[in-house]
């Protein structure tokens, strides 16, 4: 992989967002032991997991099992409510959904309204132009 072909500028795929993990410029020592460092911020949770376990790598072992128990702390409280937060998410969206049909219908049905009155009105004014010409 030809990463110094990747600059700063092209970050603009995921893949070159990945790939620039790997960079040498991003490579440090730490602790006796060569570490990934990635210097870019990044919104990409992919990426940010990945770099996140590059790290923990590097780590003193006795703070590498600390952060694993943190980690499965956070596994089981995930399991526990995760769950039950998307399933209502979900149902939230699934309500959202069911308005934004609703309001489009409500829509649709005021076009059809506006429609009937303007077509009344016309024959209210060929009611009136009717009545004028048996005034005459």
């Amino acid at each position: 992989i030809q990463t110094k072909k990747i600059t700063d500028e092209r970050y603009s795929t995921k893949l070159d967002k990945l790939l620039s993990v790997f960079e040498q410029k991003n490579f440090a020592y730490a602790n006796s032991e060569i570490g990934k460092f990635y210097s870019h911020p990044t919104e990409e949770e992919d990426i940010r997991a990945i770099t996140f376990l590059l790290n923990k790598m590097i780590v003193d072992p006795e703070e590498r099992a600390e952060i694993e128990k943190e980690e499965e702390a956070l596994r089981i409280i995930d399991d526990l409510f995760g769950k039950k937060n998307r399933e209502q998410k979900k149902a939230l969206e699934e309500k959202d959904k069911t308005i934004e049909e609703k309001d489009k219908a409500l829509e649709e049905k005021d076009k059809t309204i506006e429609e009937k009155d303007k077509a009344l009105e016309e024959k209210a004014k060929q009611i009136e132009e009717l009545k004028r010409l048996l005034n005459m």
